[in-house]
């Protein structure tokens, strides 16, 4: 096939575009998984015998792999559970501050000292 045939070759300034705007490990990772689409397209036409269903059972047997991080991710979760367990108890404890603050400032005058009792509410 030659260039001026080619449905791609329109297509790669968007997709250099594109690739731009993607960290550099996302990057390498959809250029590796292309390279890997390219030897499998190729290796499909050299073969006669090319079974689509092996292909397939290859493909989800490599996305069983990225399920392979799952138990961490679990745990991780499990660490911030515990964490957000103590929100109740620490709310609880602000509260009791805020009602000792209140106790304590009942008795206080406004910044204005007597003058402050003086004033009509609202000024």
């Amino acid at each position: 096939m030659n260039d001026a045939n080619d449905p791609y070759l329109s297509l790669a300034p968007r997709i250099l575009a594109l690739s731009r705007e993607l960290a550099p490990d996302q990057r390498a990772r959809i250029e590796e998984f292309e390279q890997q689409v390219v030897w499998l397209s190729q290796y499909m036409r050299s073969s006669s015998e090319f079974d689509a269903g092996a292909a397939i059972a290859l493909f989800l047997a490599n996305m069983s792999r990225s399920m392979d991080s799952v138990p961490k991710m679990h745990a991780e979760i499990q660490v911030m559970n515990a964490k957000m367990n103590a929100l109740p108890v620490l709310a609880n404890e602000v509260a009791s501050i805020n009602a000792k603050m209140a106790v304590m400032a009942a008795n206080m005058d406004s910044t204005m000292g007597r003058a402050g009792r003086m004033m009509p509410w609202g000024w």
